[in-house]
């Protein structure tokens, strides 16, 4: 195999003989397990926001048997999986397309969405495909290398933890109608495959379907959440095991970055992240119970509790270099924002008031409309139909064949001299000093320029 493949460019067979798989291309599960995702009910608040999301999407970029390529697929599944990220405040980051380390099966490269927890714990992957029905084989092949990339990359940044302990990566292979998720540990490979709605059903139907499909993917991050701060809070243990009392994160890499040696006292010690971690993990086995009550009992007081218990597990982290964004904080600060907006309106008092609207409206010719902006700039000055007229004629220059521009001219240029004398010669004193200062109002305003 060349080494010096990307990630769409390794072939099934290849891959399949690295990892010893026995499925062949066309019957490629054979030797796999199964991926276990526990099954999730969402709060109705959730759930709200996320049929939102899904309606939207069929609005632009429109109806998934309309979509002609994978950047019109990304944007059709883009809203509800960003309305998931949400709910992890911020701990859980998207970080697109950051690249993957070459290994002995690829050159390395970039995922169209990698969820990071924090800023170095590689957690999930989505692979989208307009249709993935089409060489489904190559498209498993690629996720394969993504997820094996992704898994050197974290034993990369997270060297000081034993490879038998690092957490599986989880990767999600879709179109906008099908989501294989796939996971790997290290030593094999799990699937899962999500029911899909038919491309030719109708909305409601699609949206309804796709929402377990939605809760699926919500199982798998939270489920990396959950191994994620498990393993935070077993490095701090063994941290605190050998003495080492220096800040959180000082162990580490950052990506792209060497690791850091701390440094190491006598003898053991307590660490204070050690019992936050501790709090963490039991807040989220907490809610992980609730939200498989909540599916198995279909309540949504018990999914209600288990995002609340979610968000405690969040708030419980130590030495967050951000404060969460709760999910419970989006509503104070949308109303605040809301509030500011509501600031600046005020009550339209002309109840009466109707806009005037060109009997040829299908028509594209602005002249109409630049025939009522200059009836209204000629009806604010105090000029009489005979001053007006002569205004006209003796200011039309042999160019300007419209009063627009006539008046345009006249008012770039109503602070030369010679402009504002002739004017005034015209109109007299009076009354060319007010024509003079219509046409300077009204040139700033732009009430009458287009």
């Amino acid at each position: 195999m060349a080494a010096c493949r990307s990630f769409s460019n390794v072939e099934y067979e290849d891959v399949a003989r690295f990892f010893k798989l026995k499925g062949t291309a066309e019957n490629l599960f054979e030797s796999w397990a199964d991926l276990d995702v526990s099954p999730t009910l969402l709060p109705t608040s959730v759930i709200r926001n996320l049929i939102k999301s899904h309606v939207q999407s069929y609005v632009s970029p429109g109806h998934p048997k309309s979509l002609k390529n994978e950047a019109a697929t990304a944007a059709f599944l883009a809203g509800p999986f960003q309305t998931l990220i949400c709910l992890f405040a911020g701990i859980l980051k998207d970080r697109p397309e950051q690249f993957l380390p070459a290994t002995e099966l690829s050159s390395g490269g970039r995922v169209e969405t990698e969820i990071f927890c924090e800023q170095s714990l590689l957690l999930f992957m989505r692979e989208l495909k307009f249709n993935v029905h089409v060489k489904l084989s190559k498209a498993i092949a690629q996720v394969l290398c993504e997820l094996y990339a992704a898994w050197h990359l974290n034993r990369r940044c997270h060297n000081d933890i034993p490879q038998s302990r690092l957490i599986p990566v989880r990767a999600c292979l879709r179109d906008a109608t099908t989501a294989y998720f796939i996971g790997y540990n290290g030593s094999f490979f799990s699937r899962f495959i999500a029911t899909s709605p038919s491309p030719q059903a109708a909305l409601e139907e699609h949206v309804w379907v796709s929402l377990q499909t939605t809760q699926y993917t919500f199982s798998v991050l939270f489920e990396g959440y959950l191994n994620a701060i498990r393993l935070y809070g077993q490095r701090s243990v063994s941290r605190g095991n050998a003495g080492d009392n220096h800040p959180r994160g000082s162990h580490r890499t950052i990506l792209d970055r060497q690791p850091q040696p701390s440094a190491i006292a006598s003898d053991p010690c307590d660490r204070d992240s050690t019992a936050r971690w501790v709090t963490a993990v039991g807040y989220a086995l907490k809610a992980s119970s609730y939200f498989k009550r909540a599916h198995d009992m279909a309540s949504n007081s018990a999914a209600e509790k288990g995002l609340e218990l979610l968000q405690d597990s969040l708030e419980a982290w130590p030495d967050k270099s951000l404060p969460p964004f709760l999910p419970s904080q989006f509503d104070d600060i949308c109303k605040k924002i809301l509030s500011r907006h509501e600031g600046t309106l005020t009550e339209d008092t002309d109840m009466d008031w109707s806009p005037k609207i060109s009997t040829d409206v299908l028509s594209f010719d602005i002249h109409h409309v630049r025939k009522e902006t200059v009836e209204r700039f000629w009806s604010s000055v105090a000029l009489s139909p005979k001053l007006r007229k002569i205004a006209e004629r003796d200011m039309r220059l042999p160019s300007m064949d419209d009063t627009f521009d006539i008046l345009a001219y006249y008012a770039a240029n109503s602070k030369d001299q010679v402009v504002a004398r002739e004017i005034k010669r015209i109109l007299g004193e009076s009354l060319g000093n007010i024509f003079l200062e219509k046409l300077s109002m009204s040139y700033e305003d732009g009430d009458w320029q287009l």
